[in-house]
């Protein structure tokens, strides 16, 4: 049987972009050309009318339970190809059962009807028909566990691949599906066993007959990199990707159609392992390679939607911000492929206008790294009016990234001063991050405190001055909340917010609270500079330089200010601080 290839994306955390198991090629499927109003519609080729609703239906339910979680256009295309993939492997099988078997016929029949449920229950009835045909049982049970996936029941699934596998170990599919059901379980340990077994397996076999068994080891490669990541193994990780790698290349050479794919995500691996290791010379090179191979992808079919995009952009936003790639490179790669989302967004603008506005953002944003403040300004400008008509179809999917887009642009025109449009900006990104705190309070909460920090600078000095102390005092108990939670993330941020208050507050009224607000955030960096004074440096020194000026202009007394300067006047002997903790004591201690 071919195997098919698709990818899935595992995330792990903020330092990993876009790592991603192989197991086919881009695949068939693309948004349907319509005037789509809503979710975007799915159309798979090959698939039945019936089945295609089904599919559609099964994935509008999911964007509706993941809302905003759901990173993109590409994660929805990718699981459509994952699903066509297992939809047709179930169709040949059960076409070559229907000769001998009338539940086989019925069961067929339910798929092309998209009846899912019904076809598993035909399956269960055969299951338990098949006493001692152990080829038939594995098979059925692999069929099974498709069905359950292709309603998107990954646990249901698990078990009746475990079954497959353990009847028949040496099937490659049964294997690589129950591993990568493993992964997407976090059983890595399970996975890698299955994983490093058929690996061993496959390289005996390539000995012989290298066509047929080497693309079954790239993607064994590729899928025990990612376990070998998630369980923080980096040395293996990074040879297996590198013993993969060539093999995609000469693969993609040989058949650039089925396997370029491949090789693009392999080398978005190997660039998000470097950049995990702090290698970001080697994640560029990497990356840039990556770019190159997709220039070639695009130009062989510029039709088909971009499956991988939103991973090459999230790898590109971190080089830049490591500074691997220049601003001249970077803003190349980035125009070069708003043209081609602009160009396919004017053919079919409610499947690509979400993207050409995620295009746009990361444009504005390496604008806004390197400082072309109007640029920034105008190319956000253009994004938030897309989003804006985004969100009148689909409030759901888009209110966050309206606000964020907001917030950026709020900022920025704070620094153009454009102190009106600033505010009314944070305002608007504000309203819809509190509705969203409300659903989400572990998401949003931190963001509500954050903007409110914002939205309070940019009143202060204006007639909207006592709404803006209110807004830092708002921002200062939502971080106290958030720092009684866990007070490693959220302890520096709250410190910020204080010194923030304390230093702009209304200075002709100010209160013997803003001294404290000061202290306090002095207290708090101490103890984070004492246990990571490479991090918290800069934080501790802008922490003592605020206080020693609310002391300067304070009416009160201050004994504990100089109580204070006492205690941190032992890191005095520390020459990153010792500048900040004299002046302090100057001027506490008078």
């Amino acid at each position: 049987m071919t195997l098919f290839l698709v990818t899935l994306l595992i995330l792990f955390g903020s330092t990993a972009h876009g790592a991603t198991s192989i197991q086919s090629t881009a695949g068939d499927c693309s948004p349907a050309v319509a005037n789509v109003t809503g979710n975007v519609a799915i159309d798979c080729g090959g698939i039945d009318a019936k089945a295609l609703s089904r599919l559609n239906e099964l994935l509008d339910l999911k964007d509706r339970d993941l809302g905003e979680a759901r990173r993109s256009l590409d994660d929805k295309i990718q699981e459509a190809n994952e699903w066509a993939r297992k939809y047709h492997e179930l169709e040949v099988r059960f076409s070559s059962f229907g000769e001998i078997n009338e539940l086989s016929i019925q069961a067929d029949r339910a798929l092309k009807n998209g009846d899912f449920v019904k076809a598993g229950a035909i399956l269960d009835q055969l299951l338990t028909q098949q006493q001692g045909e152990i080829d038939r049982i594995a098979a059925n049970h692999y069929s099974r566990a498709q069905l359950y996936d292709l309603q998107f029941q990954p646990q249901s699934a698990l078990p009746h691949y475990e079954k497959a596998y353990r009847y028949r170990p040496e099937t490659f599919e049964y294997a690589v599906e129950y591993a990568r059901t493993l992964q997407l379980h976090n059983d890595f340990i399970t996975a890698e066993a299955i994983y490093a077994e058929q690996l061993a397996v496959l390289r005996r076999y390539a000995t012989v007959n290298p066509t047929t068994y080497q693309p079954r080891i790239a993607i064994v490669l590729n899928n025990l990199g990612l376990v070998y990541v998630a369980i923080q193994k980096l040395r293996d990780a990074e040879n297996v990707y590198k013993e993969a790698l060539p093999i995609w290349r000469e693969l993609a050479a040989a058949n650039p159609i089925v396997y370029r794919f491949g090789l693009v995500m392999i080398l978005n691996n190997l660039t998000s392992l470097y950049s995990i290791t702090g290698r970001f010379t080697d994640a560029s090179i990497a990356s840039k390679e990556a770019f190159a191979v997709y220039r070639e992808m695009f130009a062989a079919n510029p039709t088909v939607y971009p499956a991988g995009f939103a991973t090459l952009l999230d790898n590109l936003a971190l080089l830049i911000k490591r500074d691997s790639w220049s601003f001249l490179e970077a803003e190349k790669v980035d125009k070069q492929y708003l043209t081609i989302i602009r160009n396919l967004a004017a053919s079919n603008p409610a499947a690509f206008r979400p993207l050409l506005a995620a295009t746009l953002n990361s444009l504005a944003s390496l604008y806004e790294d390197y400082l072309f403040w109007s640029e920034a300004v105008k190319t956000y400008e253009e994004s938030l009016n897309i989003i804006r008509e985004l969100v009148a179809a689909n409030p759901a999917a888009y209110r966050p990234a309206l606000a964020s887009t907001l917030r950026n642009l709020a900022l920025l025109y704070a620094v153009t001063w454009k102190i009106t449009e600033s505010k009314n900006a944070y305002q608007e990104a504000l309203t819809i991050f509190r509705e969203l705190a409300t659903v989400r309070p572990a998401v949003y909460k931190p963001v509500v405190a954050s903007v409110l920090n914002d939205l309070a600078r940019a009143q202060l000095g204006t007639k909207e001055q006592t709404e803006g102390e209110n807004n830092f005092q708002e921002s200062i108990a939502l971080y106290r909340e958030l720092v009684t939670a866990s007070p490693t993330t959220y302890q520096p941020a709250l410190a910020d917010t204080l010194l923030s208050f304390a230093m702009l507050a209304d200075q002709p009224n100010r209160t013997a609270a803003d001294l404290q607000y000061a202290e306090e955030a002095v207290e708090i960096y101490r103890h984070l500079w004492r246990e990571n004074s490479d991090r918290y440096t800069d934080g501790f020194n802008h922490a003592l330089l605020v206080l020693t000026l609310v002391v300067s202009r304070s009416k009160y007394p201050t004994p504990t200010a100089c109580q204070l300067a006492r205690e941190v006047e032992i890191f005095a002997q520390h020459k990153d601080v010792q500048d900040s903790v004299g002046m302090l004591l100057q001027k506490a201690c008078r």
